[in-house]
């Protein structure tokens, strides 16, 4: 779980980073890539989880694109000095085509003619020449090198449950109640070397009065008809339902357009 956080704030973090880059004039397409990207990454798998991992794919591909011809921050998977890029290139060019070659190699193939027809469209509010093309070039090395990276990811990776049979081993509640992306305990961290880099020191022994108060208050506020959970606490469980993907990519979008940037 620790590990789809950090991968939700490299959302964050790219879109943040790309926005306050100096003289920015492609704001609209960032957004409007970031809108489509959130938006096909809710169709990659029903959890929280591969979406995650999908946006995260592609905001990181962009911000390598913008960072690659304007070189201000630390590259994250692209190669700079190989790839030397013209500061000339369209940045539009660069956002759309990184974010468009990433979704398109990992969404359903029912997908790729929707993002075929929305790049078709952005690219075509782009002069064509030179400008362009080199925009064109930095926004697909940026994208290789995002799918490169991440080819060997575990991503849907084979896993094998361990089911104990005492008091605080994990069984599941029917044999067929498993876990339905068990891979992402043993997937590559986005910007971290490993989650046990911050892992808790686990839960209370069941035997301590630790453990049994905390169960009883999980077991009160957490009751359908709770008669001792507030309002704020209800709304609070409620908002966060929503999918990290749409939560976070939708708070950096808000907080781009009140700052004006």
């Amino acid at each position: 779980m620790f590990g789809q956080s950090w991968r939700v704030l490299l959302v964050c973090a790219a879109v943040a980073a790309v926005l306050a880059a100096p003289t920015v004039a492609q704001a609209d397409v960032l957004n409007d890539w970031n809108v489509i990207a959130q938006n096909q990454a809710l169709t990659i798998r029903p959890t929280a989880h591969g979406q995650t991992r999908g946006i995260a794919m592609v905001q990181g591909a962009v911000y390598d694109a913008v960072n690659a011809l304007h070189p201000k921050y630390e590259p994250y998977v692209l190669d700079l000095a190989e790839l030397d890029a013209r500061p000339f290139g369209s940045r539009r060019a660069a956002i759309a085509t990184a974010a468009h070659n990433v979704l398109v190699e990992i969404v359903a193939p029912t997908q790729v003619a929707g993002l075929d027809s929305a790049y078709a469209a952005t690219m075509a509010r782009i002069p064509n020449g030179r400008v362009k093309n080199e925009g064109v070039r930095v926004g697909a090395a940026a994208a290789d090198a995002m799918l490169d990276a991440r080819e060997e990811d575990g991503f849907m990776a084979s896993f094998e449950f361990v089911i104990g049979p005492d008091a605080g081993d994990w069984r599941p509640l029917v044999p067929t109640a498993l876990d339905p992306d068990p891979w992402v305990g043993n997937l590559a961290p986005f910007l971290i070397e490993s989650a046990s880099q911050f892992r808790s020191a686990g839960p209370n022994a069941l035997t301590s009065v630790a453990y049994a108060e905390e169960f009883a208050e999980v077991k009160e506020l957490g009751a359908l008809n709770s008669p001792t959970r507030t309002a704020d606490q209800t709304t609070a469980a409620i908002f966060w339902q929503a999918p990290p993907v749409v939560l976070w990519n939708r708070l950096a979008r808000d907080l781009s357009a009140e700052r004006d940037i």
